[in-house]
């Protein structure tokens, strides 16, 4: 509740900024919805753990809504009766952050630019999230089994920024995709985890009609497609594609991507491994398009015609990729013209462990140094954020080789994961320390940043970088007491050079 006659004079000779309130739901409102009714800009309303059965219209107001203990717990649901968040025809940067989203028509936005941070968007029966003339941010959420438009849907002019999400298990309808649906838009689609969407085309991402997405540093993974593009679908659009991973995604045209009717596509340094196509073009379909290939990688795809690509009327300008099963792999027709170009190799990329996924580079990989530093595309950092230059030329594929520390497995308390550090061959000593923490500001030296807060265990001693190759693997069991969900940071320590900082994520299970 608000004493506006009170506060008559003070708003007259004191910024509004300064009188922003918490409201805390349900202890001062026992709806959300109330409490986003009384709240003005600049206000934050803090919810607490419960199940709301709410429908929320945040009003054109520039507010925050959030939890107090994260979605798993702070559940908004729908109850089927349309939108469970509905941000429309507003000026105000509102945000959402820490919520689980369900049971509704999900979350839309129609001329706004919210935040929607940290959210579980589940089991709704549209799309996850919508939005049409509209430029949210979306970032960090978990987006899973919608249906009818998919994991997120923009069109007509929306260029949302879609950065760090797991899209899982959302189904499209016709004319859209299963993960992402892009129509007449211009998103940035970055470093997120699209895997085991479906729909008729465009299993995991779907760019229709003038789309001039920037689509980096994503795995898209296991999704599928009924007609085209398992991976990605592109038509009458001219993305980017760039440090991309493209794994065991099927569909009858281009198991990984599907380039269509005018399109104009830019790829350079992605990989593809492993996707399948029923008729044509295991990793990559192009009809009546023009697509340029540079710094890609090829591998273990399948297709009934052009394991790896195929062309039907179409343009391919392919140089500096490793192409598995050179010129052969690619079956084009009378009407296509193909330009063979420089630096094509035809080799075993020598991944780290392609059969878990694990597709970093060897130290020993002919890929290594052996792309051309002018790509059509191109970014300062691999899909990890490494350098994409360590050497004096770029490395083919998404990974650049370089000095890394990273974990590969789901870590559960009282269950095992492998903590990996790649390095050159030969490299002593090596040696891996947990921090308690992360400092606000790294200790600069003058073999790199040191990013762990005090208490330091280790160091734990691995001795040398092993020969072939060039990958340290340390298996860890995580204490079955630890109190998930939390991250325990390490760095290492590899000859003369401190690696990046890893946030190893404990999971609930």
């Amino acid at each position: 509740m608000r004493i506006a006659a009170f506060l008559v004079v003070v708003f007259l000779i004191a910024p509004v900024s300064g009188l922003s309130e918490t409201i805390n739901v349900p202890a001062d409102y026992p709806t959300i919805q109330e409490a986003i009714d009384d709240a003005v800009t600049g206000d934050t309303i803090v919810v607490a753990p419960d199940t709301y059965v709410e429908n929320l219209d945040f009003r054109k107001k520039g507010i925050t809504v959030k939890s107090s203990d994260g979605p798993a717990v702070t559940v908004v649901d729908g109850n089927e009766a349309g939108f469970v968040v509905d941000f429309s025809s507003s000026s105000e940067v509102a945000v959402l952050d820490g919520f689980t989203l369900e049971n509704g028509w999900g979350v839309y936005c129609y001329g706004s630019d919210p935040v929607i941070r940290n959210n579980i968007i589940r089991n709704n029966s549209d799309a996850g999230i919508s939005c049409s003339h509209s430029h949210p941010l979306i970032e960090g959420n978990f987006i899973a089994r919608n249906k009818g438009s998919g994991g997120i849907k923009c069109d007509w002019g929306s260029s949302p920024e879609i950065r760090g999400n797991v899209i899982l298990g959302n189904e499209g309808s016709y004319m859209e995709g299963g993960g992402i649906s892009c129509i007449e838009s211009s998103p940035l689609i970055e470093g997120n985890r699209i895997v085991g969407n479906s729909s008729s085309s465009g299993g995991g991402i779907y760019c229709y009609t003038y789309c001039s997405s920037m689509i980096k540093d994503n795995v898209i993974i296991e999704n599928s497609a009924t007609s085209s593009g398992g991976g990605i679908y592109i038509e009458d659009s001219y993305p980017e594609l760039v440090n991309n991973i493209l794994i065991r995604n099927e569909a009858r045209y281009g198991g990984g991507l599907a380039c269509l009717f005018y399109s104009y596509v830019l790829t350079a340094n992605n990989t593809f491994h492993g996707n399948s196509a029923e008729m044509e073009g295991g990793a990559l379909y192009s009809y009546d398009a023009w697509v340029e290939v540079t710094n890609t990688i090829f591998r273990a795809d399948t297709a009934a015609y052009g394991n790896e690509i195929c062309l039907d009327s179409a343009h391919l300008d392919i140089n500096y990729s490793c192409l598995e099963g050179g010129q052969a792999a690619i079956h084009y027709d009378w009407y296509s013209t193909l330009n063979w170009g420089m630096g094509m190799i035809d080799a075993d990329p020598l991944f780290v462990d392609a059969a878990s996924d694990d597709f970093h580079l060897f130290c020993n990989s002919p890929c290594r140094d052996a792309g051309t530093n002018a790509p059509p595309v191109s970014a300062d950092e691999d899909i990890e954020g490494d350098p994409r230059i360590v050497n004096g030329s770029m490395d083919i594929g998404a990974d650049e080789f370089s000095t890394r520390l990273y974990h590969w497995g789901r870590a559960v308390p009282g269950q095992s994961v492998e903590i990996k550090i790649v390095g050159k061959p030969g490299t002593l000593p090596v040696a891996l320390f947990i921090g308690s923490g992360v400092l606000r500001e790294p200790f600069v030296s003058p073999w790199g940043d040191w990013f762990l807060r005090p208490p330091v265990q280790g160091p734990f001693s691995l001795w040398a970088v092993p020969s072939p190759g060039g990958v340290v693997v340390l298996p860890r069991i995580i204490p079955s007491q630890l109190q998930a969900p939390c991250s325990i940071p390490m760095q290492a320590i590899v000859g003369l050079e401190l690696t990046n900082l890893e946030l190893l994520e404990v999971h609930l299970q």
